[in-house]
């Protein structure tokens, strides 16, 4: 039997989760090579994924040191095979070897692994030791990158799961002196920005994990995680600024910014018409003649339809700010917001009541819920948000061009803090922030949990109120502002709404885009405009129908929705039977 078929067959022996022939064969295999002290291609490739192989069995099984002990064995045969060959330079395949090993101590994932991290750490540095001696300069520069970006993770692992303080800080400053030296090779690598953000977002989720465990007293890893977001944020809106309120600015769009490891399987709904409904999915149904019935991009609606007329103004009360534009005579914005809004409020019969109606009937419309299974949300662009407002085309920031059908599908997601000017007939409990103190309240804020880690939420409310006091003292007893401070406002003030509407708990998609942006389109029927957000089709987890769905003039049926929605098996359909009456359908006419 060959060396490969030895090897293919433990591969499938894997797959059908039998270990033990999965290791006789890989046995048989390694017998062989080591039998043979001649270095071949062929070789180094096998023992290779027979080291491989031994690591993932050790992975599944409980008694593990064998299955690592003969991996470990397996790579060591690779160097000295690679080491007998005096007459070639093999450095490269040694740094790839040790990189290799690191990388399966790494995948092994144990609760307790600090052991498997120190390994993983060894194997490492011998690789980043032996890339020293790589002679192609880009080629060293680009291993250096990559080992350099895995001692990064290695080190805030270990400082995360080591029981001795003084231990976890010094680990923890280890890897934020290699987490420098990684951000000074990023210029110096092919597609180095983006690999920065993919290392920076396996950070955040790790640190974000580890913010629900008791905090250490000189290392607290709710602060370093949200200092991760904001340095991120900040580095990406304001790099090459510099102003009093940047670091404040970027620390509430990292307060409020939900990214997809806070998310998590959290759902979200959507309330809209039938209508609409019908629109996205591309269903045919009773809708009147002439409608267009080909495929809809769910939209981003204009922020000057929304239903609350307020909208942006509630933080310029908070931080006692005058309208920007007091003159007899203002000129009209060059820039304008755009939102898509999400609730916590899943098939709620006020959102039912207030959004989606159909003829006037209250609860005649439906529910879209987003994110049951986790995998709606993108990784965030921060920079897409507000293009608008930094005044700057897509094509000048050199943001990688997308179609439009999908080029909004990073937008970063948003909580919404509610502000309510202090009244006595609201009492101080409705508040998770007073200000500008308890003792003198004068306004409060809202802000409610996102999934069930209480110790983060706090922390967040904590630097929130911190955040806040901050802006209330640098604009206290302004009476004007200056247009830079306008400027770095706008970041934020969408993020903040009215008390009254806190039953929303509300999240959104924002984007803030030049008025003369070819991105915004005009619909006639509505006489609105808006911006595409994108084919919801495969977002959608659930469509629920209001309880009055049938009572409108449409007509509708239940059972034909249904079955017009079977070309979208993965989209559970359901109907809500909420108490509510219906009320009389507005006439046609």
């Amino acid at each position: 039997m060959t060396l490969e078929s030895l090897v293919n067959e433990a591969k499938e022996l894997f797959d059908d989760k039998k270990h033990s022939e999965a290791i006789q064969k890989l046995n048989k295999a390694f017998k062989i090579i080591r039998k043979n002290n001649n270095y071949t291609d062929n070789h180094v490739k096998t023992l290779s994924e027979i080291g491989s192989l031994y690591f993932k069995v050790a992975k599944e099984q409980s008694q593990k040191n064998k299955e690592i002990t003969k991996s470990t064995l397996s790579y060591k045969k690779i160097l000295t095979l690679i080491n007998n060959e005096h007459n070639a330079d093999f450095t490269l395949e040694k740094v790839k070897v040790n990189l290799a090993i690191s990388i399966n101590y790494l995948n092994l994932q144990e609760k307790d692994s600090i052991n498997y991290l120190l390994k993983a750490i060894d194997f490492l540095n011998l690789a980043l030791k032996k890339s020293e001696n790589l002679k192609d300069t880009e080629e060293k520069i680009n291993k250096q990158f990559l080992i350099i970006g895995w001692l990064v993770i290695c080190f805030i692992k270990i400082s995360i799961k080591i029981k001795n303080e003084i231990s976890a800080v010094t680990k923890y400053k280890q890897s934020k002196n290699y987490l420098k030296r990684f951000e000074e090779l990023v210029p110096k690598v092919k597609n180095g920005k983006t690999k920065e953000k993919e290392l920076l977002s396996v950070l955040k989720t790790i640190c974000f994990q580890a913010t629900s465990k008791k905090q250490l007293k000189y290392l607290d890893y709710r602060e370093v995680y949200l200092n991760i977001k904001k340095e991120q944020i900040k580095k990406e809106l304001f790099k090459g600024k510099n102003h009093t309120l940047i670091p404040s600015i970027s620390m509430i769009l990292a307060l409020l910014n939900i990214p997809p490891n806070e998310l998590k399987k959290i759902p979200l709904a959507h309330y809209t018409s039938p209508n609409v409904c019908n629109k996205l999915f591309n269903i045919q149904s009773n809708e009147p003649a002439g409608e267009n019935k080909s495929e809809s991009l769910m939209r981003i609606g204009s922020s000057t339809y929304m239903n609350d007329p307020s909208e942006g103004k509630g933080l310029l009360e908070l931080l006692n700010i005058p309208e920007w534009e007091l003159e007899n005579k203002a000129y009209c914005s060059t820039s304008n917001a755009f939102f898509t809004c999400f609730s916590n409020r899943i098939n709620d019969l006020n959102q039912f009541r207030l959004y989606g109606k159909e003829d006037g009937v209250e609860a005649s419309g439906c529910c879209l819920v987003f994110n049951k299974k986790g995998n709606w949300l993108k990784e965030p662009n921060i920079l897409s948000s507000f293009l608008g407002i930094m005044g700057k085309t897509t094509s000048s920031l050199n943001i990688e061009k997308i179609e439009r059908p999908t080029k909004n599908e990073n937008l970063p997601l948003y909580q919404v803090a509610y502000i309510a000017y202090k009244d006595e007939y609201i009492s101080d409990e409705n508040f998770d922030i007073l200000l500008p103190d308890k003792n003198n309240p004068k306004f409060g804020i809202r802000l409610k949990s996102v999934g069930a880690n209480k110790n983060w939420h706090k922390f967040r409310i904590k630097q929130l109120e911190k955040v806040l006091c901050e802006l209330i003292t640098y604009f206290k007893d302004r009476k004007s502002i200056k247009n830079n401070e306008i400027y770095y406002l706008e970041y934020i003030r969408y993020l903040f709404k009215d008390f009254a509407f806190r039953d929303e708990e509300e999240f959104r998609l924002l984007k803030i885009v030049p008025m003369n942006s070819e991105e915004i389109e005009y619909c006639e029927n509505t006489n609105s405009i808006y911006l595409p957000y994108a084919n919801v089709q495969n977002m959608v987890d659930e469509v629920i129908l209001g309880t009055n769905y049938e009572k409108t003039n449409r007509k509708r049926k239940i059972e034909v929705f249904q079955h017009l929605m079977k070309k979208h098996p993965n989209v559970i359909i359901s109907r809500s039977s909420l108490p509510i009456y219906a009320n009389p359908p507005i006439g046609k006419d």
